[in-house]
């Protein structure tokens, strides 16, 4: 019978959670100290456990543990460990701590595989500084390209080359490519980062398809001026059709919102100041959705409304998108297996997509992929009240474990 070690898994995220950045809750953001704090440890762990560990040019770790005997496939599994701003202690970290107790289950049951199981820890999963997400697993795939290395900056200027190469990696994206068909499957554990699971009082979500982002980037340039000498009529406040394009978001999502999610996280005023009239005001909008033209027709949507807004507010702007990716479905035959691995072990499960990206979502490019959710207390993440219990995240690593050894 297979046990999963619960101590280690929880002495492991309360080492964890000492890399961090000051402030509420888990502030990890990739190629800065606290990641690459982290990032060595986790090479560590897996060193104990004598994986083959290599780390690409991007910074992606991956540990392999080879069979001793015939080779008859090759499977990887694993998360991420970098972290939102003011995040939870349990995104991603529970995936990747998963991964690395399945090479332990192995070798302490002596169990003889005729498999070599690769764990994955992929970085910048999060698009917290340069964003763009899933930039590890988009660099395996051959998704990430030099001219975005070169082009894409963070709010400091810094160029995203130049944040890999100051961690100590090459930036060498042929470095990071792994060909379609090296590994037959990909499995993900992951928190569900939703309240669906707790609700309905099941262990056990097995995802059926992984929903993708599009973002539009819009900036709004109008004229600076003195905030109490210039009449209303006179103005050219550049803030003013920012805030109606947010609630535009809103309105055309209302028809669509059992199909799509859309969101206004990040928001730019220039020059920001209370005595000053906005002169630039810049978002990014984000919709979310499994169903692709759903999500098409959103973008050309706002798109719209944002020329016929600009017009209105008498003011010039900039609309283009600069994030598009396509949802993805989870094949029939791995969902029935994680079901009836699940069900075999004594847990209640429910299908379930998943409205957040993943780095699953871009292995796709190259071999099957699964994922396995287990619930999150309230159904809060990326926030420092984000929590899952020991229990669930045993109920999970087991299903892991046997899915890998299953498939």
């Amino acid at each position: 019978m297979i046990e999963i070690d619960s101590k280690w898994i929880e002495d492991q995220l309360r080492i964890l959670k000492n890399f961090t950045d000051e402030g509420p809750g888990i502030t990890r953001i990739t190629y800065t100290k606290p990641w690459l704090k982290a990032h060595e440890y986790i090479k560590k762990l897996m060193i104990e456990e004598e994986l083959e560990v290599k780390v690409d040019g991007v910074g992606n770790i991956i540990g392999s543990f080879k069979p001793k005997g015939k080779l008859s496939k090759r499977v990887s599994t694993g998360s991420h460990i970098d972290s939102v701003r003011n995040g939870g202690n349990y995104d991603g970290i529970v995936g990747v701590l998963s991964a690395i107790e399945i090479i332990r289950v192995i070798k302490r049951l002596k169990i003889e595989i005729d498999k070599q199981i690769d764990v994955i820890v992929f970085a910048a999963e999060e698009g917290e500084r340069f964003n763009i997400g899933c930039l590890g697993s988009k660099a395996i795939t051959g998704k990430l390209t030099e001219e975005q290395l070169n082009s894409i900056r963070d709010r400091e200027g810094k160029t995203l080359l130049q944040a890999i190469q100051e961690c100590g990696f090459s930036g060498k994206i042929d470095e990071c490519r792994i060909a379609k068909g090296y590994y037959n499957n990909f499995i993900e554990l992951h928190i569900e980062q939703g309240p669906i699971l707790e609700s309905k009082g099941k262990d056990i979500g097995v995802v059926t398809g992984i929903s993708a982002p599009s973002r539009i980037k819009v900036t709004f340039k109008g004229m600076a001026g003195h905030s109490g000498t210039v009449p209303m009529d006179h103005r050219r406040d550049a803030l003013i059709p920012l805030a109606e394009t947010i609630l535009e978001v809103r309105r055309i999502i209302e028809p669509v919102k059992d199909l799509a999610v859309g969101t206004v996280g990040f928001i730019q005023v220039k020059p920001n100041v209370a005595t000053i009239i906005p002169e630039e005001a810049t978002a990014i909008i984000e919709f979310r959705s499994l169903n692709k033209e759903v999500k098409d027709q959103l973008i050309e949507t706002i798109l719209t409304r944002i020329g016929e807004i600009s017009t209105k507010n008498k003011v010039d702007y900039d609309a283009k998108v600069i994030v598009d990716e396509k949802p993805v479905y989870i094949p029939t035959y791995i969902i029935e297996l994680i079901e009836k691995v699940a069900n075999n072990l004594g847990y209640k499960t429910l299908r379930i997509p998943s409205g957040a990206s993943h780095d699953a979502a871009h292995m796709m490019e190259i071999c099957d992929v699964g994922m396995i959710f287990i619930p999150c207390k309230g159904g809060y993440s990326h926030m420092p009240k984000e929590e899952t219990s020991i229990e669930n995240i045993v109920k999970g690593v087991k299903t892991l474990v046997h899915t890998i050894l299953s498939i």
